[in-house]
């Protein structure tokens, strides 16, 4: 489920970009934002929440004003704030619940985890040392272990 959903907002927010650099046109790219705005106010994803700002940012440098879709989700979001959520609640991070879910970064690091140690392997590497080698490269490793090095490669092998 969270690779569907990495598909769909990395196909959204390239959109909002192709906008931007005016490829795509708004009609279009407010149906894209609406549905970006959703997944990162609804996600509790950092990341994805800070990718919806940046793009909102970037419109109003390009003097553009950013689609409707985006203004409304933050504007619900504000009005939450001022109602008594903190910040947390209103923009989605602080969600209810038992467990936190993997970040959209932290997924990311694990498909590089994993398309790194499938590049050593096809180079006649085993699985064991690939992973050792991963996790010594403080670029890729990310100072991950090699045992979830492995089981990164092992859950994300056929992503890539």
């Amino acid at each position: 489920m969270p690779d569907s959903i990495d598909a769909d907002f990395e196909r959204h927010h390239k959109a909002i970009l192709q906008n931007i650099a005016g490829v795509i046109d708004d009609d279009t790219a407010d149906d894209e934002a609406k549905k970006l705005t959703k997944l990162a106010l609804s996600s509790g994803d950092q990341l994805m929440l800070a990718c919806l700002f940046a793009r909102f940012d970037d419109y109003l440098n390009a003097g553009r004003v950013p689609p409707n879709a985006m203004l409304v989700g933050i504007s619900e979001a504000f009005s939450k704030f001022r109602s008594g959520m903190t910040m947390d609640e209103a923009f989605g991070l602080k969600k209810q619940g038992r467990g936190k879910p993997a970040s959209y970064l932290r997924r990311e690091i694990a498909r590089t985890h994993a398309a790194a140690v499938a590049a050593l392997i096809g180079r006649d590497e085993t699985l064991e040392v690939a992973c050792e080698m991963v996790a010594e490269n403080k670029s890729v490793g990310h100072g991950f272990s090699e045992s979830q090095i492995k089981r990164n490669y092992l859950k994300h092998r056929n992503t890539n």
